[in-house]
């Protein structure tokens, strides 16, 4: 449990001086839709989507997964 509040305090610093490197306005434009932010919190915000979907399309392959695992001590 340790390592994982190391790895998330290690982790978030790095996002910090990502952040602070990377402060550039870039305009953003999907279709109609149009804004204009950072460039760090444009990346972020880009990684955090990808690692959303990366979990949906995980959750149920892990719940099968877990439902076999513990479907024969149900039997029982």
């Amino acid at each position: 449990m340790q390592l994982m509040t190391i790895l998330a305090m290690l982790t978030a610093a790095l996002g910090v001086l990502f952040a602070l490197q990377n402060h550039e306005s870039v305009a953003v434009s999907l279709f109609v839709w149009q804004f204009e932010a950072s460039l760090a919190i444009v990346l972020l915000l880009t990684l955090a989507a990808g690692g959303f979907i990366v979990g949906l399309m995980s959750t149920p392959s892990t719940l099968r997964r877990q439902w076999r695992r513990h479907l024969p001590s149900a039997c029982v």
